[in-house]
């Protein structure tokens, strides 16, 4: 797990410009540091591999929302949907600066977004 978690330390550093969330454009801070999480848009337990075009960086906040099912991503719109259109999050442009797959995000939204794309 170590090995894996320094692999990508530069990619998140390069990614999310200084460990910000791509999702909602947020930094957030423990004690002494900024805590982002890499997030597989297609998952690795269901065959989602380690390249950057299938990760963004993330707040936990995201992360856990995203991974609960509760937000998508609009892959010709680069914006995020949330289940709960009142939410912040909805809508929201994703902050990219590498290519995302089409075919992680379509699997995302296809198996595991629990919404829908209309606003």
């Amino acid at each position: 797990m170590r090995v894996r978690l320094r692999k990508y330390q530069g990619f998140v550093q390069f990614t999310a410009d200084g460990y910000q969330c791509q999702t909602c454009g947020e930094r957030n801070t423990g004690a002494q540091h900024y805590i982002s999480q890499t997030h597989h848009i297609k998952p690795r337990f269901v065959g989602g591999p380690d390249r950057e075009e299938n990760m963004l960086v993330m707040c936990p906040n995201c992360h856990e929302t995203i991974q609960a099912g509760a937000m998508g991503i609009d892959y010709n719109t680069g914006r995020t949907h949330h289940v709960d259109a009142t939410q912040k999050i909805n809508g929201m442009k994703i902050i990219v600066k590498h290519k995302i797959g089409l075919e992680y995000v379509e699997y995302k939204n296809k198996c595991m977004y629990q919404g829908s794309f209309l606003f």
